[in-house]
């Protein structure tokens, strides 16, 4: 049996289909909605922390990097704020992959 992550971070046991059979209408159709119900939760809820300065392109890419990186950076329940810092992270690598952006003094050359 293997374990896969959906989008809101939750993790579900899954039956490979080799061992378990294939699934049939009802099953596939329910285990569709469930992941689709999920990734929508997911785009909605970071869709809160789109810039409305940001291009589609850029917006689009930033929350793939918020969604994929979201499980590592959930908050604890001390309240630390891992979330802030995992925005603070996606505006990073956007500035540096559209814009450019770079930390430091640039090497002689």
């Amino acid at each position: 049996m293997a374990v896969a992550q959906c989008a809101s971070g939750r993790r579900r046991a899954i039956r490979s289909s080799a061992a378990a059979g294939t699934m049939v209408g009802g099953e596939a159709a329910a285990a569709v909605e469930e992941l689709v119900s999920g990734v929508r939760q997911a785009a909605d809820f970071a869709e809160q922390f789109r810039s409305y300065s940001e291009s589609e392109k850029q917006w689009k890419a930033r929350m793939e990097f918020i969604l994929r990186h979201l499980p590592d950076y959930r908050d604890p329940p001390d309240g630390s704020g891992r979330l802030d810092q995992l925005l603070s992270l996606s505006m990073v690598w956007a500035n540096h992959l559209f814009l450019g952006c770079r930390c430091g003094p640039l090497p002689a050359g």
